[in-house]
């Protein structure tokens, strides 16, 4: 089974407004959505317009028990990297405040270690995305990344 996430947050409570961000997420959806070219399950699929932090993590939990060849996970919006750390911003996340309010990047690899998809695609288009290179020594330690059996 193939599923999208695709999260688009154009509208921020305390951050600067990205007006293209949903669009781009829509677009994606469409594509990946569409039997002619990305053929992934419309009915198991998620498309969320300026999502919340919980809205994150209720769309991966969404899919967990989901017996899954690819799952792909699309971001546009704000993203901000702070003392080592890469987070998406979600429309209530606090700047100043993003390690409480942001989605970090270990966190998703931590929750992607409990689905097993066969494979995984991460997209992420957003401000300061060069800087998750930073925290890639984190996000490979295999407590994080876990362990597939490979």
């Amino acid at each position: 089974m193939r599923i999208c996430i695709s999260l688009g947050c154009s509208e921020y409570d305390s951050a600067t407004n990205l007006p293209a961000a949903a669009r781009d997420a829509e677009s994606i959806f469409k594509i990946l959505t569409d039997s002619s070219i990305g053929n992934y399950e419309t009915s198991f699929s998620v498309k969320i317009e300026n999502p919340t932090l919980d809205q994150i993590r209720k769309s991966l939990l969404s899919v967990y028990g989901l017996a899954l060849d690819v799952l792909t996970i699309y971001f546009s919006g704000h993203g901000f990297f702070k003392d080592g750390v890469y987070y998406i911003c979600p429309r209530d996340c606090i700047p100043d405040k993003i390690s409480m309010t942001g989605f970090s990047l270990s966190e998703l690899f931590r929750i992607l270690n409990e689905i097993h998809p066969s494979q995984t695609n991460i997209i992420i288009d957003s401000c300061h995305a060069g800087g998750l290179v930073g925290d890639l020594s984190q996000l490979l330690k295999p407590e994080i990344f876990g362990d597939q059996g490979g």
